[in-house]
């Protein structure tokens, strides 16, 4: 009996652990032909600005085929499809490397890079729908919280270390005219790390009997009739369009009205990924002790806060958003870990792939709208003459924001703390410990006068 324990206890390390380095490595992935290789590829072939919108809505409208995608991971197995979805996503990299110097005009050229970004992006999506529902079960329950924390800490700071290293040579390559040499490498390097991260998902095991569950039509109503599952449905929605609304324009306000430069928006961005990693494992460890409703209501009601900043920030005033970075870096990693691991403890056993296809469906379309509105409302509000201009889009994100925060009262998470008495009890826990300082500072006063006073009466004497 010891032995098939202690085996089961193995697996699920090294299982854990390769699930650590995988999400690490495809970090490294996203820097190298993600967002900013993304940008670069789109100067490169002279992509238009409706071009260029599209190719960054690509992950968002690939969302809408989380349904097929819950069939396809009912229909083959969860570990089969995260593994074959996100590797064969990776493999269309290849495509790429000779794209720079294919002799084809431009306008082909930029179809190409659509057609392999889009595929690329469905394939991703089919993959992290059969993952969520293969790594619910691998990582136990009572160590997720610190599990994700640790994996979002590792992969947030090699993330944004490789992201400014390429950044920096994009901008060496186009200044030395080797624009397309660089792309081509990146892509062959990002495909060289998506063979790595397809050998590390290999490692993980799959834990127990998968379900074996095929999915109908009829299944498809589960999510919306499900009271908890709809609940965070409601709330995801709302968090990610009020999310989404600035997040599209923030970079652009920051350039355009408090003319930061790209320094600054860089360095705005490096904050907010330290205070991301410093801060998730601590959430994490939270999150298995209260449960994650508490830590969502905490988060977005602070987020809230910070939204609001934004509205007070003059151009001669940017020191705020020194303030302003490290708290939303706070706040954002909390909630993103929260809303990650919550619907694992939400969502039944039974249809989990349509569960989890819903929620990731209603969040990215949610997101999609709202900053494509964002973006249009911001050019409008620009030109017009409203009051708070721009700025007026983060007063509506916090108003979303909070109401957030007073909907995640309202799920329902089995053995989640109410935040309330979490809250009473570190004020009381806060009192005591000052209160207990106080004291200590008093007795050592006290004992610094009473070994001074012969000292005193020596002198005297002499």
């Amino acid at each position: 009996m010891e032995r098939p324990r202690a085996e089961r206890a193995r697996r699920t390390r090294v299982s854990l652990r390769a699930c650590l380095a995988e999400g690490v490595v495809a970090e490294i992935i996203a820097a190298l032909c993600g967002g900013g290789a993304v940008t670069a590829w789109a100067l490169h072939l002279d992509a238009g600005p409706t071009l260029i919108g599209v190719l960054f809505a690509l992950s968002y409208f690939s969302q809408a085929l989380q349904f097929p995608a819950a069939w396809i991971t009912s229909r083959f197995g969860r570990r089969k499809v995260a593994i074959w979805g996100h590797a064969t996503s990776r493999i269309l990299l290849l495509g790429l490397v000779p794209l720079p110097f294919l002799p084809l005009p431009t306008v082909a050229k930029q179809a190409w890079l659509l057609t392999l970004l889009s595929a690329s992006a469905v394939l991703v999506m089919v993959g992290h729908n059969a993952w969520l529902t293969w790594v619910t079960d691998l990582v136990p329950a009572r160590i997720r919280g610190r599990f994700f924390g640790k994996r979002t800490a590792w992969a947030t700071f090699v993330g944004t270390s490789f992201t400014l290293l390429t950044g920096h040579w994009f901008d060496r390559a186009r200044a030395e005219g080797d624009f397309g040499g660089t792309l081509s490498l990146f892509a062959a390097l990002g495909f060289t790390a998506g063979l790595v991260t397809t050998w590390l998902m290999t490692k993980q095991h799959e834990p127990g009997n998968e379900p074996d569950e095929r999915m109908h039509l009829r299944d498809l109503r589960a999510p919306f009739v499900h009271e908890p599952t709809r609940r965070l449905l409601v709330y995801q929605a709302l968090w990610n369009a009020a999310v989404g609304l600035t997040l599209s324009v923030s970079a652009v306000y920051m350039l355009t009205e408090l003319r930061v430069g790209f320094v600054g928006v860089g360095l705005y961005n490096a904050t907010l990924a330290l205070a991301r990693i410093v801060s998730a494992p601590l959430w994490g460890r939270a999150i298995d002790r209260l449960g994650s409703r508490p830590i969502l209501i905490l988060c977005a009601a602070g987020a809230a806060v910070s939204s609001l900043l934004w509205v007070t920030i003059e151009p001669g005033q940017v020191g705020l958003l020194a303030i302003e970075a490290p708290l939303t870096g706070l706040l954002l990693a909390g909630h993103e870990i929260a809303l990650f691991a919550i619907p694992m403890a939400v969502v039944p056993q039974k249809n989990r792939p349509v569960h989890l296809a819903a929620f990731a469906m209603v969040g990215g379309i949610a997101f999609g709208l709202a900053s494509t509105a964002g973006g249009a409302a911001s050019a409008m509000l620009a030109s017009a003459a409203f009051p708070l201009g721009p700025r007026l889009l983060f007063v509506i994100s916090s108003v979303g924001r909070l109401g957030a925060a007073f909907l995640g009262a309202s799920l329902l998470e089995p053995h989640a703390k109410a935040l309330v008495p979490v809250l009473r009890n570190g004020l009381d826990r806060l009192d005591r410990a000052v209160l207990a300082l106080v004291a200590r500072l008093g007795q050592r006063d006290v004992v610094g006068g009473e070994s001074a006073e012969p000292e005193r009466s020596a002198v005297s004497g002499m």
